[in-house]
């Protein structure tokens, strides 16, 4: 994955050195002559070029006979190159300071090189065919956020995002030609490598713009961040959603903080052991706003931690833009928690705004940010659980161990107070509340299925599995309590206490399966029931549960047809090969129900799997403080390449109920338009944090997942099997003892088949344990399950009258339940999914089913 933060400043890069290299390789077929620097020697196949080179060797290939023929596609690399320098340009020139002398230079060279890239352009462009003149529409603009309008603050830099189309829109405004259709990107040739010499003028140019290139990129990524929020406050996400994409979107800033270093080529006045990364933004803002430091001291100061402060009164866009008030805020905590150390006096500082006053007070979100570092300094010192931590609490206690405020911390505190101001002081407890109820929720569920299990069989196993769970419920109960006042204003790890709960119940779940087969083995059963009666109401919830799971992995291919494909199939699940069925057939009687009377056991067998795709990534996450890169860096590659994987795009258009083709159509429509890279690299942060919202959508199919309500009533079932087999003088009751009841029954089936040589549906004769499989599953599926009492009570956020104006029938009450937990979940399904999943259902009871 090398160079996997494709920022505006690679992208800019990489088209400026194709530019230089197509200009050098085709002057060089049309004659022109290279005066080398020094007279130094170049190897063979390469260039060394100033940027002045760039007209005269455009004039060359203009001039050349016969004449040369330019790609279409490097029309739009010109433009963007030039639309990239344009908009750096106009960020300085938005500086109220503009007529500061290194203002002054670097608007000339941004100026210089943007003349020469435009007559060199405009020299190339006859030779290219034009396409013909489209009405076009309005182009696609990068709108503000919600939150900027709040501030009532204009973003004079939002503009600043190199958006390919976009610039060849604008263009097309302009009544300048435009590359031709059939002239993609990836059909440019390929040229040689080729250097561009730049003075030191230049270079420091060069320098800033990159820094301003690469904050470009992070706020791309808090817009995402901020507009997720915004779908949480409107209904249309869930928490543990917006929380997963804040944590990922401050982990791609943690892993580009690193690898942005190796791409920068610096100044000599700036080398990185005196100006790291993290001080970056704040350098850049010096370049505007520095007249007020004399001297490197004070430089140094307004860097790196120190009681230096900037006026309030500098509250331009550019402030914001750097990351300032948030950064300031950091760096004077620390220094306050260094000093204090200094003087052996309490390290959880207070500070008042009054301690600003002598510079007049400063920037609101300054003082928040002061505020917030108060708590989370409490926090990493007097708190020690390492569940479901933030990216911005561990953020902030690197901060303090290491006394430093690393970029991906800044930039994860500005995130958190971009989603306070989104949430509203109104609804500031809303996310706490909703945690609170949910787990209230869950753990009240929870013991009800452990004090009363409804299954026939015992097993000390699944008692202890439960007993477990709900500790660990507790464990996060206790915590979302939050006596200290840390939940409340940090919503982000709220989401993330609600995700990680969520996480608990289905691996709880799927090892309680693991271990019962309880819910395997009815879906054998549950399936051989459909070949005795198609027609009958289907359960919703083991159809959803096998569409989830695949009835290819569960039946070995397929649903079985006949009842001899569904012992084969169900012994298969079993973990018994075809060799050992052969084997077996060739037992005595004595033998073969002493075979058939162990346990279940899953080992080297086919059984039910635990279906999340980015579960397993986000939940190694979940636990410890991440104090090194490389933890993040494993986690940004493993979630690159699962996402970049058509395994796993299979996998997830399945869940969304999409083909593959839909899928890739899907993104693809969503990243057209955005940004057009070179080809292999259109897998940068921002389309990656983008595209995650539809991977968490297809993941929260299975999170709401409750495997312990459909365990609960498969249980239900197998004791009215039980109950009414134990009635049957001629059944021998030690097969009722575990699942494994199933392959008798499905055996009896079998075996009525060969002898009627038919499946006979219509004699009751026929089958007749499987068809009482059948009577207590279609019982069972049409009870009203009634869901336990919330401790919440006059608490709760759901009103009770509207929990108890419908209520789910024992056939889908995992889907009601996804129903209420799930925003999305009606997102997921379309009008034909809930046909299939309740087919045959009697219209009355659809239409007073607590889902419709």
């Amino acid at each position: 994955m090398d160079s996997f933060f494709s920022s505006n400043y690679r992208q800019y890069k990489k088209d400026t050195e194709y530019i230089a290299g197509w200009l050098a390789d085709t002057a060089k077929k049309a004659g022109f002559q290279y005066t080398y620097p020094n007279g130094q020697a170049v190897e063979k196949g390469s260039h060394r070029i100033k940027v002045g080179d760039f007209v005269p060797m455009a004039e060359a290939i203009a001039n050349h006979t016969p004449r040369i023929s330019v790609p279409g596609a490097l029309t739009k690399l010109f433009k963007r190159v030039i639309e990239a320098r344009k908009k750096a340009a106009a960020w300085i020139s938005s500086s109220r300071d503009k007529h500061q002398q290194p203002i002054e230079q670097s608007n000339q060279t941004h100026a210089h090189f943007i003349d020469i890239l435009s007559n060199a352009a405009q020299i190339l462009q006859p030779l290219v065919r034009e396409r013909p003149r489209q009405a076009s529409g309005p182009g696609r603009r990068r709108q503000a956020s919600d939150l900027d309008s709040k501030r009532d603050m204009t973003n004079a830099f939002s503009s600043l995002a190199v958006d390919g189309d976009n610039v060849a829109d604008d263009a097309g405004e302009q009544g300048e030609p435009a590359a031709r259709p059939e002239d993609p990107l990836d059909s440019l040739p390929p040229v040689n490598l080729v250097e561009v010499y730049q003075d030191e003028s230049e270079l420091e140019a060069e320098f800033f713009f990159a820094i301003q290139s690469f904050l470009t990129n992070l706020h791309e990524l808090r817009d995402i961040v901020q507009q997720t929020w915004w779908d949480y406050k409107n209904n249309r996400v869930d928490m543990a959603h917006a929380s997963i994409v804040v944590n990922t979107a401050i982990d791609l800033v943690r892993h580009a903080e690193s690898e942005f270093e190796l791409t920068l080529k610096r100044p000599k006045k700036y080398p990185s052991k005196r100006f790291p990364v993290r001080v970056l933004p704040a350098l850049l803002l010096t370049t505007q706003h520095g007249d007020d430091l004399h001297g490197e001291e004070e430089l140094h100061d307004f860097l790196f931690p120190s009681g230096l402060m900037m006026p309030g009164a500098h509250d331009c866009s550019q402030v914001y833009w750097c990351f300032w008030p948030v950064y300031s805020g950091l760096k004077y905590y620390l220094y306050d928690v260094i000093t204090c150390r200094k003087c052996k006096k309490p390290c959880i500082p207070s500070i008042s705004e009054t301690a600003f006053e002598p510079v007049g007070g400063v920037h609101k979100d300054t003082m928040r940010t002061v505020k917030l570092c108060q708590t989370f300094r409490h926090f990493t010192t007097k708190h020690h659980d390492t569940i479901a931590i933030d990216e911005v609490t561990r953020g902030m206690d690197h901060m303090f161990k290491h006394n430093e405020v690393p970029l991906w911390t800044t930039f994860g505190m500005q995130l958190l107070l971009d989603i306070q101001d989104v949430i509203g002081e109104e609804d500031a407890q809303k996310p706490l509340w909703e945690l609170q109820e949910r787990l209230d929720k869950e753990i009240s569920y929870n013991e009800v299925f452990t004090c009363k299990s409804s299954s026939p069989f015992t097993d000390e196993r699944i008692e202890e599995l439960r007993v477990d769970m709900t500790h660990n419920l507790k464990y996060n109960q206790e915590l979302a309590k939050d006596p200290c006042d840390t939940l409340k204003p940090n919503p982000i790890r709220c989401g993330l206490l609600m995700y990680d709960a969520y996480l608990e119940l289905n691996t709880t779940g799927h090892n309680l399966e693991r271990v019962a087969g309880e819910m395997c083995m009815m879906a054998h059963l549950y399936k051989a029931t459909r070949l005795i009666a198609p027609d009958s109401p289907k359960w919703p919830d083991m159809e959803y549960l096998i569409y989830q799971q695949d009835e290819a992995h569960i039946f070995f291919g397929g649903v079985p047809k006949t009842f001899e494909e569904c012992v084969r199939k169900v012994k298969l699940m079993m973990g018994q090969s075809r060799a050992d069925q052969a084997r077996e057939e060739r037992m005595s009687e004595k033998a073969k129900n002493a075979a058939r009377g162990r346990s279940l056991k899953p080992k080297n067998s086919r059984w039910i799997q635990d279906p999340s795709i980015l579960a397993p990534i986000f939940r190694e996450r979940s636990f410890g403080t991440a104090a090194n890169a490389a933890s993040i860096d494993t986690q940004v590659r493993n979630l690159f390449s699962t996402m970049r994987s058509p395994t796993e795009m299979a996998r997830l258009a399945k869940k969304l109920r999409l083909t593959p083709e839909e899928l890739d159509e899907k993104f693809a429509s969503e990243r057209r338009g955005r940004c057009e890279y070179h080809p292999g690299s259109d897998n940068g942060p921002t389309t990656l944090l983008r595209d995650l919202s539809s991977w968490l959508e297809g993941d929260a199919t299975d999170l709401y997942f409750s495997w312990q309500a459909l365990q609960d009533q498969c249980g239900k079932i197998w004791s009215r099997i039980v109950s009414s087999f134990s009635k049957d003088t001629k059944w021998d009751k030690k097969k009722s003892l575990t699942p494994y009841l199933g392959v008798y029954i499905l055996e009896e089936a079998a075996a009525d088949e060969h002898h009627w040589e038919c499946i006979a549906k219509d004699d009751p004769k026929f089958a007749i344990h499987l068809r009482k499989v059948h009577i207590a599953i279609q019982a069972t599926i049409f009870e009203k399950a009634k869901p336990p009492p919330n401790n919440l009570g006059i608490f709760s956020m759901l009103p009770q009258t509207q929990v108890n104006e419908h209520l789910a029938r024992g056939g889908d009450v995992c889907l009601s339940r996804m129903a209420t937990d799930s925003k999305i979940f009606f997102h997921s399904f379309s009008p034909v999914d809930f046909v299939h999943l309740y087919g045959n259902w009697p219209g009355q009871v659809l239409k007073d089913a607590k889902i419709m």
